[in-house]
């Protein structure tokens, strides 16, 4: 008994922040933010609720710290990742590949969870404003007028955000053929922008 005793502590020693924010999101998308409770938690990491108030307040603050969590990865750590590949085409690829990968289920969650409260929906609002700030300006600095910037850009974050809503289980095959078509139709729009003009 002492053995286990020592084991599940030193467990709880081992994790992170980071590994409870993960289990809310998984929490997040199975069962909306009603889902997201100190029991559930420690159940979901095998913690007892002194490891976890050995990180968090309480069930408010964790679910603050989830929000800050959620802004920081989805609007500044993974855009200074693309923002960092070097090449038009690449970087939408980088564009691409994320927007197929991230956490779709949590994300629809989020939204859902933005509705009703109002510190989640100015998450929401901003992290949704980063992502079209970084598209319009990528966009305008590869050469589109920033009107259609913004054209392009709000079409590809609908593309996400309409795929979310439309399942609870989000296609990725759908939001990547969804996302490969958007993608070639900016990438033609770039390529005309700086395409030469006509000598006279």
């Amino acid at each position: 008994m002492e053995r286990n005793g020592a084991l599940q502590n030193s467990r709880e020693v081992r994790l992170t922040k980071r590994d409870y924010y993960e289990v809310g999101f998984r929490l997040l998308a199975d069962g909306g933010i009603g889902a997201v409770t100190i029991a559930n938690v420690c159940a979901r990491l095998h913690v007892t609720k002194g490891s976890f108030y050995h990180h968090f307040e309480n069930a408010p603050a964790f679910h603050r710290d989830l929000l800050d969590y959620y802004e920081d990865e989805y609007a500044r750590r993974r855009i200074d990742e693309v923002d960092a590949i070097d090449g038009t085409v690449e970087r939408l690829q980088g564009l691409l590949a994320r927007g197929v990968d991230r956490d779709h289920e949590a994300e629809s969650a989020l939204r859902a969870w933005s509705r009703t409260d109002p510190v989640a929906a100015e998450v929401m609002e901003r992290v949704d404003g980063a992502r079209a700030r970084y598209l319009v300006r990528f966009f305008v600095e590869a050469g589109l007028p920033k009107r259609e910037a913004r054209v392009h850009a709000d079409i590809a974050l609908a593309i996400i955000a309409g795929a979310q809503a439309m399942s609870r289980v989000t296609d990725r095959r759908k939001v990547r053929a969804m996302l490969e078509a958007n993608m070639r139709w900016t990438r033609e729009a770039i390529e005309a922008a700086n395409a030469p003009t006509p000598s006279a």
